[in-house]
């Protein structure tokens, strides 16, 4: 019904004459920001009218692949390392791309598409601009390359129903190995590529060794899955929850963004996010030398109740 515009949910109509028709009007604005952890200046460097999110710098710190959904319906857009010159990659209708990551030489992105048939990790040429299904229809998410790029890692359901991590090769679709039984998810590996850094739900990070072996805790809690990044410096986080564990809602308060060396067992704040941010998107990535965050902020969130009467 073109009288009642767009970003409607819920419909519900009225028993009675006069016809009523009750609907919600609900619109979010999200865009994506860089940091200098230099300077601690903060920019707006991708913007639009919709949502903005899933940052993630190339190899060579030339381009950003992000999610958006400014044409209507999420895709994934690539642009010039100062947002300038976006361009649409993918041309879904129904379909949810995102988490998407670049292979280690810069020709390819690995990225999870939500269907109707479950979700898969997928894999994009960019010299072809095709995109090629590379696991079953299961739970595949969070997909990541490791630095040799031989394998890509992801959390996917179990045979036990849980979520854990897995790798399959990077060169052709392959029968998947499994690498961890305890849970996990968000997995990525170290710079020397010999270890896998991962998550579970309670916001503790863990890592297991790369060739097989036993899961250790590196962090007992502050690291949400999608909000953290690895690189030569340590690894980088932003803590959502300063000072308690995860709540329905994250705080509106500034969130600490803290660097751990690997050297060192306590990491320490090198900066801030300001603003609001949405938990469940993987909106936080970092350099590879460790000077620029880019996340996305939600700068706009509104909800209302709105009604149409139908006159005979």
């Amino acid at each position: 019904m073109p009288l009642t515009s767009e970003d409607n949910r819920n419909p519900s109509f009225g028993r009675a004459l006069p016809a009523r028709l009750v609907w919600e009007h609900w619109f979010q604005d999200s865009n994506i920001w860089r940091l200098d952890l230099t300077t601690h200046k903060a920019e707006r460097i991708i913007a639009s009218t919709r949502l903005d999110s899933s940052p993630q710098l190339s190899p060579d710190g030339r381009s950003i692949v992000f999610v958006s959904d400014r044409t209507g319906t999420y895709q994934l857009w690539r642009a010039a390392s100062d947002g300038s010159n976006p361009v649409q990659l993918t041309r879904y209708s129904a379909e949810y791309p995102g988490s998407a990551r670049w292979s280690p030489d810069g020709l390819r992105i690995a990225f999870d598409l939500r269907a109707d048939e479950g979700r898969a990790i997928f894999v994009l040429d960019l010299a072809t601009a095709t995109a090629r299904q590379w696991t079953r229809w299961r739970e595949g998410s969070r997909p990541s390359w490791s630095r040799d790029g031989r394998w890509i890692y992801y959390g996917d359901r179990t045979p036990e129903n849980g979520i854990d991590i897995w790798r399959v090769s990077a060169w052709a679709p392959a029968a998947p190995e499994r690498i961890t039984t305890g849970g996990g998810t968000d997995p990525l590996d170290s710079p020397d590529g010999k270890t896998i850094y991962f998550t579970k739900s309670h916001g503790d990070l863990w890592s297991v060794p790369a060739a097989g072996g036993k899961a250790a805790q590196v962090l007992p809690t502050g690291v949400q899955g999608g909000w953290y990044s690895v690189t030569a410096r340590g690894i980088f986080f932003a803590d959502l929850y300063p000072g308690g564990g995860p709540a329905l809602a994250v705080p509106r308060t500034p969130k600490p963004i803290r660097l751990l060396p690997y050297d060192l067992r306590r990491p320490f704040e090198v900066g801030k996010i300001e603003g609001q941010i949405i938990r469940d998107t993987p909106d936080f990535t970092v350099s590879a030398d460790g000077r620029t965050v880019l996340f996305s902020i939600l700068e706009t969130s509104t909800s209302q109740i709105r009604m149409l009467t139908m006159l005979p």
